[in-house]
């Protein structure tokens, strides 16, 4: 079918261009030969050649082609004459003729499909030949059995003669058997065959899909890697957009729902990276990628220590050496991972020692069959499997442009979306396991479904074109296609079933969402306390433990088994723990800054968007009791917020003249009620605009 439609698209102007060839290429001349002698006229004269090109029924002659017309003997000459001379390929003759390189292609399938039909119709003629075979014995036995009815009083004279008849019945159903078996196997060879054709069809079509924007996705992709990898997410994420608006402009066709992380890695290889302690958000996976496809040695920026641990983990087989470019030995560290092709960890590498250039550089020579690099004043040999990875966990460490041209810049400093997405897994994975499970086992089917297809396939492949003699008497063959058949039947109900899964994963996952958040939320907090007091240094991994120890050590979770309430439970427990364990190390006034800020991230991730630093406000302020007198103040507030006001002033020494404050700046005071942002730019209207109310309200 292919071949007819490249022979459709054969155009006249190239036929003719092939005409006024008087000396053709050699592939030319063979191609032309080998189709006249299919259509019957053959000649090796160039003359005669051109002027049948040149019919004007030339190409609907070779598309209406039957191919029951090439006799055995034409075939012959075609294998021995041309498909087995090294010229006569499709690749050669399409680069001396586009008109050519289809007729070769037609040429070879035609040759192929008679070749099919020669061996199929010996089997028809065989099963005729075998039908009426069976009929006739079926009649001998019968009159045989007739014939012994009759003999039963002279059996023991004609004992002999009986067994060979019964011999001679026993032959019949064997073979009887056999024709029924063949029967069955071609029923099941045809049925199976235009299955897997019809799986084949549709592979092609994506595949044909794939090409069309391969080279927008590669480029894009390599791009990505290259390039981003010094940025957060948000920025990376911006790139790509913006890279993705240059393909539109210029017209290169890309996959718009092109995953950066599937394209390059295995359904495997994610989940080992799991495994392996890799945080399970977009931003680590992207840089566990680039960890795994740099061609420049990476320079990990990594302030949590999460890449190290991961890498660690990865390279645990291989030897590991870890050193510091403030150590008094690197030098023969590095040597000797060099020379023994060991895995070495650099830390510190905002304290760079150009002694490695040489290595980022891959400054290489070969002599008398060894590899050298050298090292200062010494040459060392070069062990292709020398790995050498760079960490600092400097955030803000500047490097110069010469560093940054030769290293793959790979940034794990956590962001809010990606500390989001680690702390909703640990919860899934501690409260609700049969989704998590659920999740990588979906990961996991993907890989093991397109291996497990593939396999088949190429097993299919490799049994078709081993085997000799008739392909039914092949069992191979036959409970391959079944089991090709059954395989692909259960991938496609698991494909079914997939969105069910993903479906009940994201649901659950919305449950649990606002405990990510709140985290995230609690994590950045703690971060910026180190404004207040240069003493306030709070370690991801602090937090992490916090996390931890509130999900996996919690005795209030002991008896309880309802999802929602141990959810509740953890959420208070983490707050609280927090809080505690935070406070420990504060000033006794700083405190109600941290107890404010962890409110206000109760509120919002926990009770809802809806609440407003208004609503906080008014929240904090009516906690202790109803309050019925109200402050004198004529402006939009109501009477509860009044109340709370007057409140206020009884209650907290630093509001006691509130009413003056709010009295001397009523339009700054009505402008930021009016205002959309409340929780920015309060006016003071306490005292003492420096104490631990404005640490609180502005932090």
């Amino acid at each position: 079918f292919f071949s007819i439609l490249a022979v459709k698209s054969i155009k006249k102007q190239n036929l003719v261009e092939i005409k006024n060839l008087n000396n053709p290429p050699q592939g030319v001349k063979l191609t032309l030969e080998s189709i006249c002698l299919l259509l019957g006229e053959e000649t090796t004269d160039w003359k005669s050649i051109r002027s049948i090109i040149m019919r004007e029924n030339f190409i609907s002659t070779i598309v209406n082609f039957n191919t029951d017309d090439v006799t055995p003997s034409i075939a012959h000459k075609m294998k021995t004459k041309y498909i087995n001379n090294p010229d006569y390929s499709y690749d050669k003759v399409n680069r001396a003729s586009v008109a050519c390189g289809p007729l070769v292609k037609w040429a070879i399938a035609q040759l192929t499909y008679a070749d099919m039909l020669g061996k199929v119709e010996p089997l028809r003629n065989e099963l005729k030949s075998l039908e009426k075979e069976a009929e006739q014995k079926v009649a001998d036995m019968q009159k045989t059995n007739d014939l012994i009815a009759t003999l039963e009083t002279s059996i023991a004279q004609y004992k002999t003669e009986y067994a060979d008849l019964i011999s001679a019945a026993q032959a019949i159903k064997i073979d009887l058997s056999q024709v029924e078996s063949k029967v069955e196997r071609s029923i099941a060879l045809i049925k199976n065959l235009s299955l897997e054709k019809m799986r084949w069809e549709t592979t092609s079509e994506n595949y044909q899909t794939q090409l069309a924007t391969l080279i927008g996705d590669g480029f894009l992709i390599s791009t990505f890697l290259a390039y981003t990898g010094y940025f957060d997410q948000m920025t990376r994420q911006i790139l790509f957009q913006q890279w993705q608006s240059y393909f539109d402009k210029a017209k290169i066709p890309y996959k718009n729902d092109l995953a950066r992380v599937e394209y390059v890695s295995s359904a495997d290889e994610r989940l080992r990276w799991e495994t392996n302690m890799l945080p399970s958000d977009d931003l680590c996976r992207e840089n566990a990628v680039m960890l795994k496809r740099f061609t420049r040695y990476p320079l990990v920026i990594d302030p949590s220590g999460q890449a190290l641990e991961f890498l660690y983990r990865e390279y645990q087989e291989k030897n590991i050496v870890q050193t510091s470019f403030m150590d008094a030995n690197f030098r023969k560290q590095l040597e000797s991972a060099l020379r023994f092709g060991t895995t070495l960890f650099i830390h510190d590498a905002e304290n760079f020692d150009p002694l490695i250039n040489p290595v980022l550089n891959r400054d290489l020579r070969r002599t008398s069959g060894r590899v050298l690099i050298s090292i200062g004043d010494k040459d060392i040999d070069f062990s292709p499997t020398f790995r050498m990875f760079l960490f600092t966990r400097d955030a803000d460490a500047d490097f110069g442009p010469d560093i940054c041209s030769r290293v793959t810049f790979v940034n794990f400093t956590v962001t809010r979306s990606s500390l989001q997405s680690q702390c909703l897994y640990k919860i899934l994975r501690s409260e609700r396991p049969d989704i998590d499970s659920k999740r990588s086992d979906l990961m996991k089917l993907q890989g093991e479904f397109a291996a497990k297809l593939r396999h088949l396939e190429d097993n299919l492949l490799k049994v078709l074109n081993e085997s000799e003699g008739t392909i039914l008497d092949n069992d191979k063959v036959i409970s391959t296609l079944e089991k090709i058949k059954t395989e692909a039947s259960e991938i496609m109900q698991k494909v079914e079933e997939t969105d069910i899964i993903l479906n009940e994963v994201e649901k659950v996952s919305q449950e649990y969402l606002p405990m990510g958040k709140a985290c995230s939320s609690i994590f950045f907090t703690l971060s910026s306390l180190s404004t207040i007091h240069f003493l306030y240094q709070y370690s991801l991994r602090f937090f992490m433990d916090i996390f931890e120890h509130v999900l996996y050590h919690n005795k209030r979770l002991e008896s309880i088994t309802d999802p929602a309430q141990r959810l509740d439970i953890i959420l208070k427990c983490l707050f609280e723990t927090v809080f505690i364990r935070v406070s420990r190390g504060m000033l006794h006034r700083d405190r109600i800054t941290l107890a404010v800020q962890l409110t206000r991230i109760y509120l919002k991730n926990i009770v809802g968007n809806h609440m407003t630093f208004e609503n906080e406000f008014f929240e904090m302020a009516q906690a202790l009791e109803e309050n019925t007198d109200m402050v004198r103040i004529d402006n939009k507030l109501s009477d509860p917020q009044k109340r709370a006001l007057s409140h206020l002033t009884k209650n907290i020494p630093s509001f006691k003249n509130l009413e003056r404050h709010i009295s001397s700046n009523v339009d700054t005071f009505d402008k930021w009620l009016n205002s959309n942002d409340n929780a920015s730019q309060v006016p003071v209207v306490w005292d003492n605009a420096t104490n631990e109310i404005s640490t609180a309200v502005y932090s």
